[in-house]
């Protein structure tokens, strides 16, 4: 699930935001997990006749297909002719309604494929892009909408980049190609490599804090770029960095695992690390220097990791223990203190997190000493423990049944179908340790009002980053408007940091329809996992201790997940029945079974 479609990046045609029928979904969503990377864009059978095949062919260029690409692999197969869809349209034709109704997509054409170019194992399918994510997530380079991308061992990945992490290329110019090729084949805007680009080539290096406080500093180089063919200047290339082995070994030696040799980078994060290469390196000068070669019009981001840094846990003046945070950096310290405050004039309160900025000597001019672009790294926000990484499906489920208050502390993992989990599943506010991370209060910046100052970011293993700064986008009015904000830190006064954090879910009255919506369209291991967290979730809520709106929530979800659950079962049941049909791939539904069981259980037990 999308959570929005980030500036940048392509996205598909508009074939890929039509919702398809209620069955041709549960089809798609059934065989994306289970397919095992087998393409399923075969010809007809050979037993089916010429003129068959004519009619099937006929059929897939209908009306009721208006919008479809026509050049992407799915889009040139034919109709099966026998699924539901199929048949429909059939019938509809035949009655003399051709053109009337909308049938969907044929199952088989909605199946998942082996991606051109992956390595064997990798599968990939479209989602319903409409559907929005209950869960933010940093945007990464190359997130076409709808796009899910499956591992061999279950992984998913919303784009390019994510899954680009966890293979292993022999050269840059191996991943550009299949990149490329990827692109053109599921129909998106056909893209090349430059290799004359001024960064290719160039140092790279990008610094940042562990969760332990160490500092870890990763060199390489800008190996490659891909750019739109015939795009124009606003339309901005990414870039693959290739990280060195040695500085990818010492990063390990902190803890730091995870980390890829190849990465696909924005073309910010490639400017803002070919300027701290230069800077570590102190090659500043000559034609060839990425320093002098940025303009105003050039984004840049670039991470700075603090001098020092240490976090504590005070008492303030109201007897309430809260934690406070202070990083030294560029001859400043900065202090980032938690208190309670009100939440638009409400009667609730939440803790927010505010600012204040002294110089480490008498001598300064009041001017902080961080070029455009440098955003200070405040530390890991997410995973705070082992435990924290969860379902995504299961973190759906537990903030719904908790009135979407544990969504304020939940954020999509560097693989995205896991989510990073900070709170507790009594009460789904933040379990103790989180409770503890000045990081875990800052609130999210609101639709109107300052710039946000706090940036959600992975870092190369995959971890959540918080940054603190204004963005440098390539406009020099709108960084002088935000850097305005912060002039209040340099004459004593104080900022509020506030996170640009946003998921799908939009307002309250139409969250509910939403989370259930995306129920709707779990798989089946999404559903095992649902079923788990379930459990544990009812046993941390004793029955005589449990609120009526989690009660009444937890019924509306189960009866959600138990109709999903058979609409699998009928679908893998439909599967197997059918003749000469492979059977390698049909997964072992005895769990999904079983979680369905536990629903009508639970379900009976609420009527009694």
């Amino acid at each position: 699930m999308s959570l929005r479609q980030p500036k940048g990046t392509m996205d598909v045609d508009a074939t890929n935001t039509k919702r398809p029928g209620k069955r041709p979904r549960a089809a798609h969503d059934a065989a994306a997990r289970h397919n095992g990377g087998r393409n399923d864009t075969t010809s007809e059978s050979t037993s089916e006749s010429n003129d068959a095949k004519q009619q099937t062919k006929r059929k897939s260029n209908s009306p009721r297909e208006e919008g479809a690409c026509g050049r992407c692999l799915l889009c040139r197969t034919p109709r099966c002719g026998h699924c539901f869809p199929c048949v429909f349209q059939s019938e509809q034709t035949t009655e003399g309604k051709e053109g009337q109704g909308e049938t969907g997509r044929c199952l088989r054409k909605l199946r998942p494929a082996a991606p051109l170019g992956f390595p064997p194992g990798w599968s990939f399918a479209f989602d319903d892009p409409t559907i929005p994510s209950p869960v933010f997530g940093p945007s990464r380079p190359l997130s076409l909408a709808g796009l899910r991308l499956a591992s061999p061992s279950g992984g998913v990945f919303r784009s390019l980049a994510a899954a680009i992490d966890r293979i292993a290329f022999a050269s840059a110019e191996e991943a550009v190609d299949l990149v490329a090729r990827f692109l053109v084949h599921v129909g998106s805007s056909r893209h090349m490599s430059d290799p004359d680009h001024f960064l290719v080539g160039k140092g790279y290096s990008h610094e940042f804090t562990t969760a332990n406080g160490a500092t870890v500093v990763l060199f390489g180089k800008v190996a490659a770029c891909l750019r739109p063919a015939g795009g124009s200047e606003d339309d901005l290339p990414v870039f693959f960095v290739q990280y060195d082995g040695d500085a990818r070994s010492m990063a390990n030696g902190t803890g730091v695992d995870g980390l890829p040799s190849l990465q696909i980078v924005d073309a910010g994060a490639a400017w803002g690390g070919g300027v701290a290469f230069e800077r570590r390196s102190h090659r500043r000068r000559g034609p060839d220097s990425v320093i002098r070669s940025v303009d105003q019009s050039t984004p840049v981001e670039t991470w700075v990791a603090p001098d020092a840094r240490v976090e504590e846990v005070v008492e303030g003046t109201d007897g309430t223990r809260l934690p406070r945070l202070i990083v030294v950096a560029r001859g400043y310290k900065f202090v980032f203190g938690t208190r309670a405050v009100d939440w638009g004039g409400a009667q609730q309160r939440q803790c927010g997190v505010f600012a204040t900025c002294t110089p480490l000597h008498d001598g300064s001019d009041g001017e902080l000493n961080l070029k455009p672009g440098e955003l200070i790294d405040l530390g890991v926000f997410a995973p705070l423990r082992p435990e924290d990484e969860t379902s995504l499906a299961a973190f759906v489920l537990k903030d719904y049944l908790h009135s979407f208050t544990v969504g304020r502390w939940g954020v999509v993992a560097g693989q995205d179908d896991v989510a990073h989990d900070l709170t507790d599943d009594a009460t789904g506010e933040l379990h103790e340790i989180a409770a503890r991370s000045t990081l875990s209060h800052v609130r999210t910046q609101r639709t109107k009002g300052p710039r946000p100052t706090i940036h959600a970011r992975y870092d190369p293993g995959g971890k959540v980053h918080f940054l603190f700064g204004i963005l440098y986008e390539g406009n020099w009015a709108e960084y002088g408007s935000g850097m305005r904000q912060l002039a209040p830190l340099f004459g004593g006064g104080e900022v509020e940091a506030t996170v640009d954090w946003r998921h799908g879910l939009g307002k309250r009255a139409a969250a509910d329809a939403k989370c259930l919506e995306s129920m709707g369209v779990f798989q089946m291991q999404d559903i095992v996992a649902c079923r788990d967290r379930l459990e544990r979730l009812l046993e941390a809520n004793a029955s005589e201790a449990r609120p009526p709106a989690f009660v009444e929530r937890a019924k509306r979800a189960v009866d959600r997940l138990e109709e999903r659950s058979n609409e699998l079962l009928t679908l893998l049941a439909d599967v197997q029945s059918r003749e000469n049909e492979d059977m390698s791939d049909v997964p072992d539904v005895s769990s999904l079974v079983s979680a369905r069981d536990y629903f009508q259980k639970l379900q009976e037990g609420w009527k009694r």
